[in-house]
């Protein structure tokens, strides 16, 4: 499901070696049918249908760079995606027991993940000064502990689930902007995740797919040189 405000530190477009740190939002995208199939069959029986909504994640990130010319470098980069997942309203079947059940209940999927993705950046302005280019690369996805289920049900009510993933391969593609300030370099980053497998969990009563991440986060952030 899953995006961000990017702090850097970078190098000069004229130097080889660069590294940095940013943090900040995205936001990320998901098709729950495959999640309703699992509250259907571990919490609620009676759930007709799922609407999923965008979440809100936050995103804390350190990288390197080196550039090979002022067009094109490589950057691997440490992301960590924190509280990644959707909202979503889980509605109920009309019967309505004894005492009144809501007809829909409020509740939200998520989890964190360690992003390691390996980004060829192209700049087309290839000088010194205000710059913008593309980012495109593969990433691989670890994820961090367990996925969270929480609904309003009642009363707040959480679950944990075991992820049984240990790595998730996709895609991460984007745009970004320079523009020197200081000793460095004002950045700015839009890019889209996507993921070529589902997050997968498992319970007592089986193993189910619970999300499938698409996510666009935006970045800004500082970037130095040594």
């Amino acid at each position: 499901m899953f995006s961000a405000m990017n702090i850097g530190l970078y190098a000069q477009q004229n130097s080889a070696f660069s590294v940095g740190a940013r943090a900040g939002l995205g936001v990320g995208f998901s098709d729950a049918r495959d999640f309703m199939g699992f509250v259907q069959q571990e919490f609620y029986p009676d759930v007709t249908g799922i609407t999923p909504r965008a979440q809100a994640n936050f995103n804390i990130a350190l990288y390197g760079n080196y550039a090979f010319n002022n067009f094109f470098s490589l950057q691997p980069e440490l992301n960590f995606m924190i509280y990644q997942g959707y909202d979503m309203d889980l509605r109920r079947t009309d019967f309505m027991p004894l005492p009144p059940a809501p007809r829909s209940i409020y509740s939200d999927l998520s989890y964190s993940s360690l992003d390691i993705p390996l980004l060829v950046k192209i700049n087309f302005l290839g000088s010194n000064s205000a710059s913008f280019g593309v980012l495109v690369g593969p990433h691989v996805s670890l994820p961090l502990g367990r996925a969270e289920f929480w609904r309003q049900y009642a009363m707040e009510v959480e679950d944990y689930f075991r992820i049984d993933n240990s790595a998730i391969f996709g895609l991460t593609a984007g745009v970004f902007c320079r523009i020197p300030l200081g000793v460095g370099q004002l950045v700015g980053d839009l890019r889209f995740v996507y993921d070529f497998d589902s997050l997968k969990a498992s319970t007592t009563t089986g193993r189910f797919d619970i999300l499938q991440r698409r996510a666009l986060v935006l970045s800004v952030g500082y970037e130095i040189s040594f």
